[in-house]
């Protein structure tokens, strides 16, 4: 009986099912404004941070605070998080929560409660087994070593809104878990408003773009300029100074679809408000033609304030007619003395957290400016690593005293700035070209060194070269052509760094040897003629004839093999090789040569 009573008692458990979990609701897409958010928080240097702010929001049901909330759960099990509670991070300018859920009770009240004069969110009591959500709901925290990878989500979505995307503290904030040093010293010295600008003077307080910025109507525009010359921090600036509301993107990681959730969110924003929106999209010149055109029509009606930033030529890289709406804005090279001005800035700026007893002599500051070829970027980074390297072994608070050996292997870089895609690529062999066609041997040289030392393909120099030999020296010494195919074989046969001397012989022969443009401007006065009459019929006298019939007909009739009558040169009024409409047209000029040379063979 018992058994039975056993087998009835199982019976009866298996019949009614466990109790079940609630499902959390689907979550769709997040809008850009969210992630935003989220990634502010996010710690400098985390790989693939996009993705996680996406996978936070999703775990906390699109909750920004709840995001948040589960972030610093999360490093806190993990051991990562300080003694003192949570890392010091304003989310407060970027986040605004409407909804009057206890999320926002608890963000409204981590902008008042603040610890070093940075906003935090204030430290609540809680059990070690539970941890309150955005949304109010008690959850189980999850497992330390599940922590990452554990889905919780709240019961509901709660309505949250972004405001303006923009520090209130300065454009550079830290956290506790990562230590100054792991900011780069370019990022901690970044200039918060205009008048901290070295370098730059199209952006001076006094400038129109200056003006137009303090009066809040910055124009769509395209900041274009090497790296290191202040385009990021100009776009900051903006953001920081600007009422409008103001999205950050990266054209390598966003496209159409991003594009599209900001302009739903401009478009309900202003008419909600009429307040606009600016877009700042770095990297611009790496989106196609189909995301710029996603872009354009936008932009046109002023929906969307486009401020671009490039270091490539903008007629290349972005569509004329996104083009036409923006004004281009010509950032240019920094020089030696605002990159030393930019050095002292730093080494005298609070924020730097560079030791205070460091000694730089001015001819380290000098050095590394002239190595950093107009690199702000560079040279502060070259500069912190520098400082690094030379703090004593003992970890004592001795001066620290920078050489300048120690600033170059801190630069770890080569001097030569060379894009081999880019502008600079077409700029250099320009510079070679002309200076070979000018015969100055010294210039040739050393823009071929520039190239080669840049790690300029050497078979492409002197494809150029073989060009150039017919084009520019011509027949006024056919022996350029020979020195130039021969370079061009040793390239292809022995390679870099073997036939750099090769290659410099031939830069140096095409400079030296007289020149003749004749041979090219006759072909080109040529295929401008065959446009002209494409379809002219060749003469009689001097078409084929294979077969009797042809002969009979008149084919070759009258022509006379030059051999048999000792090369006699024949009088175009006798017999003319043209057309007939072409008598008498001349090309070749015989006389289109340098001065003092006699064009060969005569």
């Amino acid at each position: 009986s018992s058994g039975r009573g056993s087998g009835a008692r199982n019976s009866a458990m298996s019949s009614q099912s466990p109790p079940q979990r609630p499902s959390a609701p689907a979550i769709g897409p997040h809008s850009e404004v969210d992630i935003v958010a989220v990634l502010e928080v996010l710690p400098p240097g985390l790989l693939d941070a996009r993705s996680v702010a996406d996978s936070l929001l999703r775990d906390a049901g699109g909750s920004v605070a709840g995001a948040l909330d589960l972030f610093f759960a999360r490093l806190t099990a993990r051991g990562m998080a300080p003694a003192t509670g949570r890392p010091h991070i304003d989310p407060t300018p970027s986040v605004e929560i409407n909804d009057g859920s206890p999320a926002a009770a608890r963000l409204k009240r981590s902008r008042v409660e603040t610890r070093g004069g940075i906003g935090a969110f204030a430290p609540k009591k809680r059990t070690s087994s539970e941890s309150t959500f955005g949304s109010g709901v008690k959850r189980t925290r999850p497992k330390q070593d599940d922590i990452l990878s554990t889905s919780t989500r709240e019961s509901a979505t709660k309505s949250i809104s972004i405001s303006m995307i923009r520090p209130q503290q300065g454009l550079v904030q830290r956290n506790k878990f990562s230590r100054g040093a792991s900011v780069p010293l370019a990022e901690r010295v970044r200039p918060s408003q205009l008048g901290e600008i070295i370098g730059q003077s199209a952006f001076s307080t006094d400038s129109p773009l200056g003006k137009l910025l303090m009066e809040d109507k910055f124009p769509s525009c395209v900041f274009w300029g090497p790296a290191g010359v202040g385009k990021t921090s100009l776009a900051l600036i903006v953001a920081k100074t600007t009422n409008r509301k103001v999205v950050k993107l990266s054209a390598t990681q966003a496209g159409v679809k991003e594009v599209r959730s900001i302009v739903a969110a401009a478009t309900k924003q202003r008419s909600l408000s009429g307040k606009e929106t600016i877009l700042f999209l770095d990297e611009i010149h790496r989106w196609n033609k189909a995301q710029q055109d996603a872009l354009l029509p936008h932009v046109e009606s002023g929906l969307i304030t486009l401020i671009g930033a490039t270091t490539e030529n903008p007629s290349f890289s972005l569509n004329k007619a996104l083009l036409s709406r923006c004004r281009v804005v010509i950032l240019d090279k920094l020089g030696k003395n605002s990159i030393i001005e930019i050095l002292r800035a730093a080494l005298a700026n609070p924020s730097s957290e560079l030791p205070q007893n460091v000694q730089v002599p001015d001819s380290v500051l000098t050095g590394l400016a002239q190595m950093a070829d107009g690199d702000a970027r560079t040279a502060l980074n070259a500069l912190e690593l520098a400082i690094d390297m030379s703090k004593p072994a003992s970890g004592l608070d001795e001066p620290v005293a920078v050489s300048a050996e120690t600033a170059e292997r801190g630069l770890q870089r080569t001097h030569l700035v060379y894009d081999r895609d880019g502008e600079e690529h077409y700029n250099i062999i320009s510079a070679l070209h002309k200076s070979m066609r000018a015969s100055d041997v010294d210039a040739s040289l050393y823009w071929l060194a520039r190239m080669l030392e840049s790690g300029e393909d050497a078979r492409y120099i002197c494809r150029r070269l073989v060009r150039f030999a017919s084009e520019d020296v011509g027949l006024a010494d056919p022996e350029a052509l020979l020195q130039a195919t021969a370079a061009h074989t040793a390239a292809e046969k022995l390679g870099m760094p073997e036939c750099d001397v090769v290659v410099a012989q031939a830069v140096a022969y095409m400079a030296r040897a007289p020149k003749s443009a004749a041979v090219y401007r006759a072909y080109k006065a040529a295929k401008e003629l065959v446009q002209k009459s494409p379809a002219d019929p060749v003469p009689m006298h001097i078409r084929n004839a294979p077969t009797g019939l042809m002969k009979e007909v008149g084919y070759g009739k009258g022509y006379v093999y030059p051999p048999d009558n000792r090369y006699e040169r024949v009088s175009s009024d006798r017999l003319s090789f043209f057309p007939a409409n072409l008598k008498d047209t001349r090309l070749f000029d015989s006389g289109d040569i340098e001065p003092g040379y006699d064009m060969k063979p005569k």
